[in-house]
């Protein structure tokens, strides 16, 4: 398990999904509707390809926390993760070692987490 002092989980949007999402699974809600709550609140900000990414990993960070993971959140954050394990080094800002090093360790740490969790809930239809 991750911190969420990790630096991936620093900004808003990543303190609001966790927050969000777990106060719903803590009320009763499933993990469906909890989901479309966070979906339907981050939806009505801006989008950009700079959110989306923490958007999905703190999604799944939190279901993770809740020992469960929807299919939807689990393709998205591993999708996500793949891509960013995927920027050649040369490409990284070089004055920022300490924290690069610490978000790539943390990216790797919720992949195998993601990799590992046995329940995937599916929506019964």
């Amino acid at each position: 398990m991750i911190s969420w002092n990790s630096p991936i989980f620093a900004s808003e949007i990543a303190h609001e999904v966790r927050q969000i999402y777990i106060m719903q699974i803590q009320s009763g809600r499933d993990a469906w509707t909890a989901m479309e709550t966070v979906m339907n609140l981050y939806q009505s900000k801006e989008r950009s390809k700079e959110t989306a990414p923490i958007f999905w990993l703190s999604l799944a960070a939190a279901q993770l926390e809740c020992h469960h993971i929807l299919p939807e959140v689990r393709s998205q954050a591993l999708a996500w993760i793949n891509q960013m394990l995927s920027v050649p080094e040369e490409t990284l800002p070089a004055d920022n070692d300490e924290d690069i090093s610490a978000c790539l360790r943390d990216i790797c740490a919720l992949k195998c987490w993601i990799l590992r969790e046995k329940t995937i809930l599916q929506h019964d239809s």
